[in-house]
Parts: structure tokens; sequence; C-alpha cells
């Protein structure tokens, strides 16, 4: 386990492209073609499990609260969604400290999505991962059909934020849960976030 080299952050990357244009079927390309350069581990690649959770514990105490506002456990038996998943930071907590029905994890990087497929084969789990088409607002999912949503970090580069918290509603179960924390803030912490049942 190399944990030392997490005492700092990674390089930043440049900023993500403009929220918005005129053009959103060119922005939601240019956010996707972003996220597939840069990802928040800056394509870093775990060699074992225990490294995995010794990453996952690092970020999650670079924020605080960030365990209890965004919670991983306690989803056994339940669907849960992870919109924006990214390198599968969240997919491995889920997977190591619940015992969901059904684990999914969205994103627009193809680079992200096989992180996360390479890092989830270190620990015992099925999750699905599923790459959403950055020019749609529309998710696969059936109507009532997700428990747990749960997203960190990533609407506030949505091209357009209220058809994706319609498709939220959309599928989200009667006595369902959403998450979200739309945005990290430079001081460490979060801006705000979200919690809806």
């Amino acid at each position: 386990m190399r944990i030392g080299r997490w005492f700092s952050s990674p390089p930043a990357p440049p900023p993500p492209p403009q929220e918005r244009n005129d053009n959103r079927k060119n922005e939601g390309a240019a956010v996707a073609e972003y996220w597939t350069q840069y990802n928040v581990t800056a394509h870093e690649r775990f060699a074992s499990a225990a490294d995995s959770l010794a990453y996952l514990r690092w970020r999650n105490d670079q924020y605080f609260g960030y365990s209890e506002l965004m919670p991983v456990h306690s989803q056994d038996g339940k669907v849960v969604l992870d919109f924006g998943c990214g390198p599968g930071h969240d997919l491995v907590g889920f997977a190591t400290s619940s015992k969901p029905a059904r684990l999914i994890g969205v994103d627009v990087s193809p680079s992200s999505l096989a992180q996360a497929r390479e890092r989830l084969a270190l620990h015992p789990c099925l999750c699905e991962i599923i790459q959403l088409d950055a020019n749609s607002t529309k998710l696969p999912f059936d109507d009532a059909s997700i428990d747990y949503i749960h997203s960190s970090g990533v609407l506030h580069h949505l091209p357009d934020l209220l058809p994706f918290v319609r498709e939220f509603r959309r599928i989200l179960k009667p006595n369902g849960t959403a998450r979200i924390i739309p945005k990290f803030c430079a001081s460490g912490g979060w801006c705000s976030s979200w919690s809806a049942t």
C-alpha cells in the first residue's frame, strides 16, 4: 500500500468546459471528452483491494463529514445508483460496506468507467457499469426502479440540471432516497448538499 502518495492532492486538471452555451450537443460531448481525459484520481491504478480501500478512506477524509452526508453503508437489499460514478470511489464503498440487491454506476467517461470496472474487480461484488450518452437527458432505467440515488460532485457539470432532476424523480421508488452533493468547494468542503426522500 502506497498511502504516502495521497498526502497531497493530485495535480489539478484544467477547468472543465463552460457549463452553458448555445450548442448543448457539442457541450455534452465536450464535458464527456474532458472527464475522459481527466478524472478525480488522475487515472490511478490500484494494485490491491487494500490499496483501493485506503484511497477511498483518504478521499473521504478530504471532505469533513462526507461519509455522514453521503453514506455508502445501510443499503442492503436495495437498488443503488451512483450517478456520475467516475472511477468508482463510492461504488467500492457500496460494494464493501453494503450488500445492495443491485449496484449501478453511470458516467459519461469511458476511461473512468474502465477504471471503475478494473477497481471493482479487486472487490467481491457485482456492479453494472453503464456509459451514458452525454447528449441525452434520459436515464436508461424503468420508472420507480431505484431505491437510492447517490451523486457526488457531478450535477454542476450538467448542461441542464432540470431534466436530470425530473429523471431522478421518475426512476426513484416512492419511498426512495436521493443524496446529492452538487459541488465541492476549493476550501475542501462542499458548497451544499441535498437529501430527499
